[in-house]
């Protein structure tokens, strides 16, 4: 499992997929699952947030997209 720790403002998103050369792993994801924390919430509107999740997923930022 990975973990890692991004900072959102609002209408930023994240998008989680299965990498293509894991999909055979798609039973560790149902069994492990992904969790997803958020830590803080700043005044300024931002957002701390943790996500944990097997290495067969990606996580990119919106602005990333275009690399999948």
């Amino acid at each position: 499992m990975g973990r890692l720790m991004l900072t959102r403002k609002a209408d930023q998103g994240l998008r989680l997929t299965i990498r293509p050369e894991h999909l055979d792993n798609i039973s560790d994801l149902i069994r492990k699952g992904i969790t997803v924390t958020i830590s803080e919430v700043t005044r300024e509107g931002k957002v701390r947030i943790a996500i944990e999740a097997p290495d067969s997923v990606l996580i990119l930022r919106d602005e990333l997209e275009f690399l999948t």
